[in-house]
């Protein structure tokens, strides 16, 4: 049963908005554009998990993308909870081959006749584990057993190790595997631990404790505000040559009319300065001068807000 959905990860929207906001040329585009391709093809592996775990039965619940503040912050990409134990899954999207060397515990992808090495998913899970069941204690939750594993989601990812370091293909595994390996978990783990109240209690309290990242985008890659790109984007051919006329948006580019347009520019100001937009904020950022405009923009998409008349601030809609 999935407690906590899967939502597309609000860095790979930061990007996006960023990349519609950037001169075609900009001096970050490439790296920015190299990091999306990256987070995404994760995402899609994530997603691929996904498919897996529906057919898990009712009492394994599946909590994805949970990040939790302890000593430090730490991220979960999926996290199970049963009556009888509990597991970790990390999900990596590699091609190629990966060699777990058992002498240096280094991993080493092998692809397109290059050789990387890369940082140990085996220790990366296991310090998450280790990480959770402390954050458990110093919530006071009940601990039981914890499994860990490290699923590739691409089914052609060749995993290779010697004979006498096989036993971390018992953790490390493809997608289609942890069916089999979470229901013999169950079989081992026989002893029921956690009762209805206590995993109702752990539920509310994942979910209550769940932090999403709060990093401010134009400061991870350095970028001023000044340099975006201000006004309201076609969401046809995504020019900005774009004009309010008879209470819709018209591009002079390639015609389209739209009447909603202006809200993926409100929703790009949240992604890329702040989770809060007041009514002058909105009309600097979407490049236009009626305040009764903007009021009617920012009240017709259900924001929350706070404070009355020119101090009023619109607030970004559970953001993630």
């Amino acid at each position: 049963m999935i407690m906590k959905p899967r939502t597309i990860p609000r860095r790979i929207l930061q990007n996006e908005a960023l990349l519609r906001r950037l001169p075609e040329f900009h001096r970050k585009r490439h790296e920015i554009e190299k990091d999306n391709r990256n987070r995404i093809s994760g995402y899609k592996g994530e997603r691929q998990l996904d498919y897996f775990l529906g057919f898990l039965p009712n009492e394994f619940k599946v909590y994805n993308d949970l990040r939790f503040k302890n000593h430090t912050a730490f991220q979960i990409d999926t996290l199970l909870i049963t009556p009888f134990f509990t597991a970790i899954i990390e999900v990596k999207n590699y091609t190629g081959t990966l060699y777990f060397e058992p002498l240096s515990d280094q991993v080493i992808q092998k692809h397109a006749e290059k050789e990387l090495v890369i940082p140990n998913p085996i220790s990366q899970v296991k310090r998450q584990a280790a990480q959770f069941i402390d954050w458990m204690q110093n919530e006071k939750l009940p601990v039981v057993p914890i499994e860990h594993f490290v699923v590739m989601a691409n089914p052609l990812t060749y995993i290779k190790t010697e004979k006498e370091n096989r036993d971390i293909l018992n953790t490390v595994i493809h997608a289609e595997k942890i069916i089999d390996r979470l229901l013999e978990a169950k079989n081992h783990y026989q002893k029921q631990l956690l009762y209805p109240h206590q995993i109702k209690e752990i539920n509310k309290k994942l979910l209550l404790k769940h932090t999403p990242s709060n990093k401010k985008i134009l400061e991870i890659y350095g970028i001023a505000e000044k340099e975006l790109i201000r006004g309201v984007q076609c969401n046809s051919c995504n020019s900005f040559n774009i004009i309010r006329r008879n209470r819709k948006w018209h591009c002079s580019i390639c015609q389209n009319i739209s009447n909603t347009a202006h809200r993926q520019a409100i929703y790009d100001y949240f992604l890329l300065i702040n989770d809060q937009i007041s009514n002058t904020d909105c009309r600097e950022f979407l490049n236009i001068k009626s305040r009764h405009m903007t009021y009617k923009f920012l009240s017709s998409m259900n924001l929350k807000n706070k404070g009355v008349t020119k101090s009023r601030v619109y607030i970004e809609n559970n953001p993630e």
